[in-house]
């Protein structure tokens, strides 16, 4: 019957009205329990943003540090191979000919011996400089 139709579709609209009303009150609820909890959603949101950077900050110290290691991997490589050319160094001059090694320390006695005769050699002159301006000095008067 059409009254019962009519009754039915009637009672349908009010019943949607009804679940209408009811989401708008719904969504209103969850609006302001956004709002209520905003700020802290957004210290939340900060307090993320800073692990981020901190994150970020220490994967850079980490890159940082690798690089560090390699430097100073690099630098004990280099001390460890002058320690060795030194020690091979050592090691040639203690495989060295005697007889050269003989005639080195001759040189340099020779060359000490040198040294002294040159001192007292500028001495003498120096001796001779001051008679002769001593002689100078006498004469002038």
């Amino acid at each position: 019957s059409v009254p019962d139709a009519e009754d039915k579709y009637i009672t349908d609209c009010r019943n949607m009205a009804d679940l209408i009303d009811k989401r708008r009150t719904l969504e209103q609820e969850i609006l302001n329990l956004v709002r209520a909890h905003k700020p802290a959603i957004d210290v939340v949101i900060g307090v993320k943003r800073v692990l981020i950077t901190k994150e970020k900050a220490f994967g850079e110290s980490i890159k940082e540090r690798g690089r560090a290691e390699r430097a100073l991997a690099q630098a004990r490589k280099a001390c460890n191979d002058a320690e060795a050319e030194r020690d091979q160094a050592v090691q040639d001059l203690k495989n060295l000919d005697p007889e050269y090694v003989r005639r080195e320390k001759e040189w340099h006695q020779k060359y000490s011996d040198l040294e002294i005769v040159n001192s007292e050699y500028k001495a003498g002159l120096k001796a001779q400089y001051m008679s002769c301006q001593q002689l100078a000095h006498a004469n002038s008067f």
